[in-house]
C-alpha cells in the first residue's frame, strides 16, 4: 500500500493555482497547509495512533490512520490539531513580522473550521453528532452562507473563488463526494489486523 497517494485532481488543481497565482502566493498557501496537516499528524501520534496513508487530491490532503483505542475525544483532538497548529504558525509569523504567512494560515484553519465535511469543523461535528438530523442542517446552514460570501465577494470584488468553494462544498454534501465521516474512517481501520 502507498503511504503517500497523489491524485491526477491535485495535480489539475495545483497547475490552475500556479496559472492563477499573480501575487505569488501559492508556496505561502501551501506552507500553511503543510504546517496544517503536519499539526493532524502529530494528534494522530499523540493518541497512539498510526497513519496509514496521505491522499492529496483537488479537494484538499486526507490522512488515513488508526488508532489502538477510537474514541470521540481522539477524534474531536485529531480534527481540531490541524487549525490549532494553523493558528500557532500565524501568531509566530506575525511576531515575526511574515503578515501574508500569517494571514494566509490564519484564513486556512478559520475556513477548515466551518461544520462543512470534509473540513475539519465537519469532522467534528461528524464525531459529536454522528446520526443525528441536526447535523445536516448545521452543515447546509454553513455552506449556504459560504455561498452567499462567494456571490458578495464576486458581485463587489469579482473574487469568484469563495463561491466556488461553496458550491463545491454544498454539491459534495448532496452527492457523497465528501470523505466519509472520521469515525467510520478509524472503526474501519482499527479492525484491520
Amino acid at each position: 500500500m502507498k503511504k503517500l497517494d497523489i491524485r491526477d485532481s491535485f495535480w489539475l488543481m495545483l497547475a490552475a493555482a500556479i496559472f492563477l497565482d499573480s501575487q505569488c502566493l501559492l508556496p505561502v498557501f501551501l506552507s500553511a497547509a503543510a504546517c496544517h496537516e503536519a499539526g493532524h499528524a502529530l494528534m494522530v501520534r499523540l493518541c497512539g495512533g498510526r497513519l496509514r496513508r496521505f491522499r492529496l487530491s483537488a479537494a484538499g490532503g486526507m490522512m488515513t490512520y488508526r488508532l489502538r483505542r477510537p474514541s470521540t475525544v481522539c477524534d474531536i483532538c485529531i480534527a481540531l490539531a490541524g487549525p490549532l497548529a494553523g493558528f500557532l504558525l500565524a501568531l509566530a509569523a506575525n511576531a515575526a513580522g511574515c503578515y501574508t504567512m500569517a494571514g494566509a494560515s490564519l484564513l486556512l484553519s478559520l475556513f477548515n473550521l466551518l461544520p462543512i465535511p470534509p473540513l475539519d469543523g465537519g469532522r467534528v461535528l461528524d464525531a459529536l453528532l454522528p446520526s443525528h438530523p441536526a447535523r445536516l442542517a448545521v452543515s447546509y446552514f454553513a455552506s449556504c452562507l459560504v455561498i452567499c460570501a462567494g456571490l458578495y465577494a464576486g458581485l463587489r470584488q469579482n473574487g469568484w473563488g469563495l463561491l466556488l468553494v461553496g458550491l463545491f462544498l454544498t454539491l459534495g454534501q448532496q452527492t457523497g463526494l465528501h470523505f466519509h465521516p472520521i469515525r467510520g474512517r478509524i472503526e474501519l481501520l482499527s479492525e484491520e489486523k
